[in-house]
């Protein structure tokens, strides 16, 4: 049934995207990120540093993810990408993830972080901060998901 997976993930998460929705049949989007914990500026929106992260949930087998705004980038970072078969030239870069490529999400939450490892230079100054809340939010979709899925 389609909506074990959305029932899952809104006990996860708490809510869905727009959280006016409460019934598990009507929603679908998944705000993943960490944006309740200082993401969010004055007026509502997120910050021009932050990486969003959203999840659509449209059958059991399968989610849809999708990263916006200040997407953490690297070489090895876009390889992963690759390996979703996305475009790491993308300003939106979107992926299925299913039970196969769990290992795929946890090396992309890897070499996200690992940008800003001890010891590593980078160019972009807000990766700093970026970086492990990005990495930390994927490595908790892809428990969560194979929580559900093992």
């Amino acid at each position: 049934m389609l909506y074990k997976l959305r029932k899952h993930l809104y006990d996860c998460y708490g809510s869905f995207a727009d959280k006016r929705i409460k019934r598990i049949e009507k929603g679908r989007t998944f705000i993943v990120d960490t944006r309740d914990n200082g993401g969010i500026a004055s007026d509502g929106s997120l910050y021009g540093w932050f990486c969003g992260i959203l999840v659509d949930v449209d059958s059991e087998e399968e989610v849809h993810v999708t990263l916006f705004g200040n997407i953490p980038r690297s070489s090895s970072v876009d390889v992963v990408f690759e390996k979703f078969g996305a475009s790491p030239s993308a300003s939106n870069i979107e992926f299925e993830i299913n039970k196969e490529r769990i290992p795929i999400l946890h090396e992309l939450a890897e070499n996200i972080a690992s940008i800003v490892a001890p010891g590593r230079r980078y160019s972009t100054p807000n990766y700093k901060y970026m970086c492990p809340r990005t990495a930390e939010s994927l490595r908790k979709l892809a428990g969560y998901l194979e929580g559900y899925w093992k």
